[in-house]
């Protein structure tokens, strides 16, 4: 059994554990008045499942149909409101909510599976995303290959969109004239994961070496 404080004071959260798995079964969320507004229950593989709302005397059978209530409740205060999907691991959600509103995923990573080349298998939640494409106001893409490469499968699609990653450049106040600098050099910064491509940018930069050394 644990408890959990805000601040030290009032009691947020508390969580009860199997005795022998002392694993967590059960939590309750507190209001800054400390009544209890929130119950859910977690299944022996630590998925949370069935909720209750309580301030509003609602149960869900799954979490993801209360993320989905939450969510159309505040999307039903504002006029065709724009609706943006960043996190892929949550497009169930995203795609489980029906009240009006412009459904925009932005892309950030490659829609194959290894090897990461042409004619390689789509990962499942890319699939899933073009397969049901017309779900969505707009899919964004960060380049115009990659989005060429999904309408070779699909077709021309007139809800895909390219907007690249974009920086605008102050010489005057960005760049320290003092500072020297090697023209040559260069960085790359990203995670040391396969989608990152972290091989192919060295390979890439092994041609420019031998290009311009």
């Amino acid at each position: 059994h644990r408890i959990e404080y805000n601040g030290g004071k009032k009691k947020k959260r508390e969580i009860r554990y199997n005795l022998i798995t002392n694993k967590p079964i059960f939590e309750k969320y507190y209001d800054q008045n400390e009544n209890c507004f929130l119950s859910v229950w977690i299944n022996s593989q630590g998925q949370r499942t069935k909720s209750i709302l309580h301030a509003e005397s609602k149960a869900f059978s799954t979490i993801q149909e209360m993320y989905i209530y939450w969510l159309e409740k505040i999307l039903r205060d504002y006029p065709k409101p724009n609706f943006m999907l960043d996190e892929l691991n949550l497009l169930p959600i995203f795609r489980g909510v029906k009240v009006p509103c412009n459904k925009v995923i932005t892309l950030h990573n490659t829609h194959l599976e290894k090897p990461f080349v042409k004619g390689a298998n789509l990962r499942r939640v890319y699939k899933e995303i073009f397969d049901h494409s017309q779900e969505f106001s707009a899919v964004v893409f960060l380049t115009d290959e990659q989005r060429d490469d999904v309408e070779e499968l699909y077709g021309k699609q007139s809800n895909f969109y390219v907007i690249p990653h974009a920086v605008t450049i102050d010489k005057k106040n960005n760049f320290n004239e003092i500072i020297p600098r090697n023209p040559k050099s260069a960085i790359t910064l990203a995670r040391l994961e396969d989608t990152k491509n972290i091989a192919d940018a060295i390979r890439a930069f092994r041609i420019v070496v031998d290009k311009i050394s």
